[in-house]
């Protein structure tokens, strides 16, 4: 869980115009699940309707890699 998803879901809970928020998560950590919990447990949390995995900063793996082999090359 980074610190922006909490910042976004406070304002949710008191904003009635605010359908629902998208929060940020490691999905590959072991601890996952209770990140989640400690969203949705929140203020707000009952506006969280999607995580993102922040991938920014991870090695590329797979055909993620080949696609971002040529920018490895740039300043």
């Amino acid at each position: 869980m980074t610190e922006e998803t909490p910042e976004y879901l406070a304002p949710a809970a008191a904003d009635p115009l605010v359908a629902g928020v998208v929060g940020w998560a490691d999905l590959t950590s072991v601890v996952v699940t209770d990140a989640l919990v400690t969203l949705r447990a929140l203020p707000g949390g009952d506006r969280l309707v999607a995580i993102r995995h922040q991938v920014q900063g991870q090695a590329a793996q797979g055909a993620d890699a080949a696609a971002s082999a040529p920018w490895a090359a740039c300043p």
